[in-house]
């Protein structure tokens, strides 16, 4: 059995980790050149999309949105990790935080402000750094590890879960608090815990001794190990946004559609949809998804049919739920089952988030552009 729990935090971490005005009134001669020479600022819904030309040698990927303009990426220059801020409208850049290690990955806080480096300095070791967005050091640790898996609070950027998992997947979880720099070690029945609110997280309880693929989610005091309480009754798939909770579960597995349902933070259901779903045989595929938090947009790559792995030859379609009026649209067709991370009016796409999706044109764009040589 032991081997089988092995092979369940395996697949666990694969799928947790692979598993972002004017007016038109008259003004002077005098007003209007001062006016001309004020900068303009960028319609987002008009503007083009200026690609980010860098040889393919030094770039890593992209981490992600900062505001609605800019994006944050990784890069090697010399013997160097650079993590530049690149506006997507004018080109423009600024490198924020330089490392003389090798950054393995880079996760944007919540509220945007803050910034997750991960570095391996060891092989069997990992640093977390947490920066501000103008590269200022906040707080930063030394975990053993092998691999780590990390989860910001949604309310509070100081709170960090972070697990390490040793070479035989063992793992130990810890609290980072970047306000003082501690790092808290305390015990959890699962390692891909997520936060649920200041002083209680999110699990699923799979159980010591058997492999499923579906499990009831219970929120766990923090502090009082016997204080949870049971959340959704079974589930094959969860996540925590700001203002919901997202469980997956299949109502009928027979006719392989799964029900997307959304909960408020007091436990009530605000929202459902089904798509089809596809089966991996011990477990199903749950394509890549975002939330836009501001506007409570859903966006899912949805499978155009059910299937197995092994036979599903189709592409997905992204599609948008809006969970306050439960509207539907489909965005795009065609595009592989890839990463997104949404902004507005735009979303990341590709494993490194080299493209971006223009949700108001329906279009996908390139988004780097290798420099020849």
């Amino acid at each position: 059995m032991e081997k089988n729990r092995i092979a369940s935090f395996m697949l666990l971490f694969i799928t947790a980790c692979i598993l972002f005005g004017c007016t038109n009134s008259k003004a002077s001669p005098s007003q209007k050149n001062d006016i001309e020479n004020i900068k303009k600022e960028p319609d987002q819904t008009e503007a083009e999309i200026l690609p980010l030309e860098i040889s393919e040698n030094s770039f890593q990927k992209i981490v992600g949105w900062v505001d609605e303009e800019n994006i944050l990426f990784l890069h090697k220059v010399a013997e160097q990790t650079h993590l530049t801020k690149y506006n997507v409208f004018t080109g423009q850049s600024k490198t924020i935080y330089k490392s003389d290690q090798l950054v393995i990955d880079a996760k944007i806080s919540p509220s945007s402000e803050r910034v997750l480096i991960h570095t391996a300095p060891l092989t069997y070791s990992a640093t977390v750094t947490i920066i501000d967005m103008d590269g200022n050091p906040l707080a930063s640790q030394d975990v053993p590890s092998k691999e780590i898996y990390y989860n910001w609070n949604e309310s509070d950027d100081n709170l960090l879960f972070i697990v390490s998992f040793a070479e035989d997947w063992s793992y130990q979880t810890y609290i980072l608090n970047t306000s003082n720099n501690e790092l808290e070690s305390i015990q959890t029945p699962e390692p891909f815990i997520k936060w649920h609110t200041l002083d209680s997280y999110l699990y699923q309880d799979w159980g010591e001794d058997t492999i499923s693929i579906s499990a009831p989610i219970y929120s766990q005091n923090i502090d009082d190990h016997q204080e949870k309480s049971k959340i959704v009754d079974s589930s094959i798939h969860f996540q925590k946004f700001s203002n919901e909770l997202l469980s997956v579960f299949m109502k009928n597995q027979e006719d392989g559609k799964a029900t997307y349902q959304f909960f408020s933070e007091i436990g009530e259901v605000t929202a459902e949809f089904t798509v089809p779903l596809i089966s991996r045989y011990s477990d199903w595929l749950i394509p890549y998804y975002d939330m836009i938090e501001e506007s409570e947009v859903f966006l899912t790559l949805a499978a155009n049919s059910s299937g197995t792995v092994d036979t599903y030859n189709d592409k997905f379609t992204l599609t948008s739920w809006n969970v306050k009026t439960q509207k539907e649209s489909k965005v795009l067709e065609g595009l592989d089952n890839e990463p997104l991370s949404c902004s507005k009016n735009y979303c990341l796409f590709g494993f490194q988030f080299e493209k971006i999706i223009d949700l108001k044109e329906k279009v996908l764009i390139p988004l780097v552009q290798f420099k020849k040589g």
